[in-house]
């Protein structure tokens, strides 16, 4: 998973990044590991809509990713048993 964070008070960058004085959450973008982990559709809003609940920030579900994770399976098929199936275009959680 990776997101987008709105940093304020004191902030400074460092070799390793920023540390804040407060950070916010307001994106969430799911990743492939996700994908691979949760293949069915169901689970996968549910995830969505608790994290959305949880940091008050939109989730993208991760099209570019999914459709990664499902070649991924294909491709290793005799070491998943689970399908993946594709999110629709206009999919919202919410």
């Amino acid at each position: 998973m990776s997101g987008w964070v709105a940093l304020s008070g004191r902030v400074v960058e460092h070799e390793h990044g920023y540390c804040a004085e407060r950070a916010v959450i307001r994106r969430l973008r799911l990743g492939v590991g996700t994908h691979l982990r949760l293949p069915y559709m169901e689970d996968l809003l549910t995830l969505a809509a608790e994290l959305e609940k949880r940091y008050h920030a939109s989730v993208n579900l991760g099209h570019v990713e999914r459709r990664f994770a499902t070649r991924v399976l294909k491709e290793q098929e005799h070491l998943w048993s689970a399908w993946i199936p594709e999110i629709p275009d206009g999919v919202r959680v919410g």
